[in-house]
């Protein structure tokens, strides 16, 4: 049971979120969001990382963020292809930027019913664990990156690895902090055990899949859409995100939208 005094050092801790951001995909939605919730943030880190594609968009996002004040964005760092993983590449260079007591990873495309339940939920969760969120139940569940609480002190005694190691059971980016964490005997618990459910009938959704809808969905003729109608609905709030919208990505949305609905409402 903590006292009062502990209690009152963890609701006043500093909160880093840091952001991976593909440079080649707008996230209308996700912009928007961060202008409303910035206030919720010590800081935002957001790491552009290129993923060698075209178009790329990251100089009309950075614009279209400045505003907020507590906010940084990092260019990619030189990383050997074929070797380094780009999802540990860019979280560990932002880790060297981050100062805040919790370090937050938050998807763009993790999206909630209610926000306020959320951050009232992650509030208490900081209280009576050192790492918790949205729980990927694979043959050795971890703590996903769309939604990823842990305590600063304990992420350093890990080894912030965060590549994905399919060799352990299909271990995904960020899968081995969770090993890690267990094994230092840190609490990890799911963002469900307070009753907040990540699931798409409940209060939040990774809905996953974007980054590959937008790089190769138009093009592909036999792309597979992940969450397809839920996609198409994304898509269609994106364009009507009450953001500043790109020209460039505003018309591959538009004729996404198309294609959606040729395929889930003919």
């Amino acid at each position: 049971m903590l006292s009062a005094l502990e209690i009152k050092k963890q609701l006043f801790m500093k909160k880093s979120l840091i952001v991976c951001h593909i440079a080649n995909v707008d996230y209308p939605l996700f912009r928007d969001w961060l202008g409303q919730y910035k206030w919720w943030f010590d800081e935002i880190i957001i790491y552009w990382d290129i993923a060698f594609r075209f178009p790329i968009l990251s100089a009309f996002m950075q614009q279209s963020l400045s505003y907020i004040p507590n906010i940084k964005f990092l260019d990619p760092v030189e990383r050997q292809l074929g070797v380094d993983d780009w999802r540990d590449k860019a979280t560990n260079e932002m880790l060297k930027h981050v100062t805040g007591d919790w370090i937050i990873s938050l998807e763009q495309d993790f999206v909630s019913k209610n926000w306020s339940k959320f951050f009232t939920n992650a509030e208490s969760m900081m209280q009576v664990s050192d790492m918790f969120g949205f729980l990927n139940m694979t043959n050795s569940p971890y703590i996903h990156p769309a939604c990823f609480f842990i305590k600063r002190d304990l992420l350093e005694k890990t080894s912030k690895d965060f590549s994905p190691h399919p060799e352990t059971n299909g271990s995904d980016h960020f899968a081995m902090i969770t090993q890690d964490a267990k094994a230092l005997g840190a609490k990890v618990l799911p963002m469900d055990s307070l009753n907040f459910e990540v699931k798409p009938e409940a209060d939040a959704i990774h809905i996953g899949g974007i980054n590959q809808a937008y790089l190769s969905g138009l093009n592909d003729p036999n792309h597979q859409f992940h969450r397809g109608e839920i996609f198409m609905a994304y898509n269609y709030w994106s364009m009507k995100a009450d953001v500043e919208q790109s020209p460039l990505f505003m018309d591959m949305m538009q004729k996404m939208d198309r294609k959606l609905r040729n395929i889930y409402l003919a």
